[in-house]
């Protein structure tokens, strides 16, 4: 589900006063303004047509902005121009919002329009748009700064009571001190040097960009960007994390130098926004999701991890147990090999078994063809070492080849699968 928040900012900007009775309208220019305070019950007896067409025509374009935030379907026109919503676009909607949207309230009409006539107050608008805020899981280049702060009020306070130097408060510091580093420092955290020339290695005289540091006094200095560690090294300082930089910057490749990037200060700040980004919002989205659905005593399990990709890692591995139901895991893919893969989805599913007569691949097969069965995958066979008593010892996975030489790349099948399943749980309990 992708939300863009800014598509709510006709509401969410709106200055309707500070009255919560105040009525939105739409003005020529398609704005949101304020009409004026609440009917009172004679205004609701005496409400004029042109009144109920104003409140349904503000009514028609909140509907819209969620529908476009939260990318749904079911948005159309009749023969007079009048636009329409269908009934799983509402329900869709209630889903989402809850009680909060009060569905009943803008009167769909059986040929899609808004009929109520009822006026929008500022209370309402608040309370939808707070809502979705909450609920609204946005990808790293839709990051709010309002909106995080929103989700992080509302986890601190539904985390209170937990110990402070425990897990959820410690993970929940963590996002806190980083969404101060990205509201304030990481706009600017790497700029261009103009003269840069690449067709030269980077040097001292030709620097591919600036970073901007600060020191512990909060006073500011720029350094030139000669290597890659010059900012993991720097965040490391300033914020105790720790970023694979070189590692990650370009996948499949790893140990990259600054000389091996096409545009390097531009590519390092995107990577650095993207991972920082996706750790806080992931971070509090996960947990939202988790109290939603009761499951919030398991947050702890997706907090692990020493450098900032593990801990991203953890929070999907997180998503993927308990909240998707099919699909395989998000950080493997067509690069990943078959056993590897496995590997991933086959410790999501054991993590929380405490029997270990159960941590067999007869118990998880299913799932794991379920999750695996269709995606494409280098595929793999396994040499196996038994001692005497059958026991698997050492494993040995081996790249299928075509009659090139060259590894097989395609779908998944169900005997892929079984004819690797217990290697790869060995591997996976016995390390081998």
């Amino acid at each position: 589900m992708s939300f863009k928040i800014s598509e709510l900012s006709a509401f969410s900007d709106a200055r309707l006063g500070t009255s919560d009775n105040a009525i939105a309208n739409v003005n020529g220019s398609g704005r949101i303004v304020r009409k004026n305070t609440y009917y009172t019950w004679v205004g609701k007896i005496f409400r004029l047509s042109g009144a109920k067409k104003a409140n349904n025509a503000v009514r028609t374009e909140l509907l819209c902005a969620l529908g476009r935030a939260f990318d749904i379907e079911g948005v159309g026109n009749n023969n007079e121009g009048k636009t329409t919503f269908s009934q799983k676009f509402m329900d869709r909607l209630s889903e989402l919002l809850g009680p909060a949207f009060n569905r009943d309230d803008f009167g769909i009409a059986p040929d899609g329009t808004v009929k109520s006539g009822r006026p929008l107050t500022q209370r309402r608008i608040k309370a939808i748009l707070d809502r979705a805020t909450l609920v609204g899981k946005s990808d790293c280049k839709d990051y709010n700064c309002d909106a995080m702060q929103f989700k992080y009020n509302y986890v601190d306070k539904k985390t209170q009571s937990l110990p402070e130097g425990g897990r959820v408060r410690t993970r929940l510091a963590l996002v806190g001190k980083i969404m101060g580093f990205i509201k304030t420092e990481l706009p600017n955290l790497i700029t261009d040097n103009y003269m840069f020339d690449r067709n030269q290695k980077v040097s001292e005289l030709n620097p591919a960009g600036y970073v901007h540091k600060f020191d512990k006094n909060g006073e500011e200095y720029i350094e030139p960007l000669l290597k890659i560690d010059d900012v993991s090294n720097y965040l490391q300082d300033r914020l105790g994390i720790s970023l694979h930089i070189n590692d990650n910057i370009i996948s499949g490749k790893r140990n990259v130098s600054i000389d091996g990037l096409e545009d390097p200060w531009r590519q390092i700040l995107d990577y650095v926004g993207k991972v920082l980004k996706t750790f806080v919002s992931e971070s509090l989205d996960l947990y939202i999701e988790a109290e939603a659905k009761g499951l919030e005593e398991k947050y702890p399990n997706a907090i692990g991890g020493a450098c900032m990709e593990a801990k991203i890692e953890d929070l999907m591995n997180f998503k993927c147990t308990y909240f998707l139901e099919s699909g395989p895991a998000a950080l493997h893919d067509t690069a990943m090999s078959l056993e590897t893969c496995m590997g991933k989805e086959i410790q999501l599913l054991i993590q929380d078994e405490k029997d270990d007569a159960k941590k067999t691949w007869e118990n998880v097969a299913d799932r794991v063809k379920k999750k695996l069965v269709g995606e494409v995958r280098p595929i793999c066979t396994a040499e196996v070492t038994r001692d005497k008593d059958g026991d698997i010892t050492n494993v040995k996975y081996k790249p299928v080849l075509d009659l090139n030489g060259q590894p097989v790349v395609r779908e998944v099948r169900e005997e892929d699968l079984d004819e690797i399943g217990e290697t790869v749980m060995a591997t996976i309990i016995l390390g081998v």
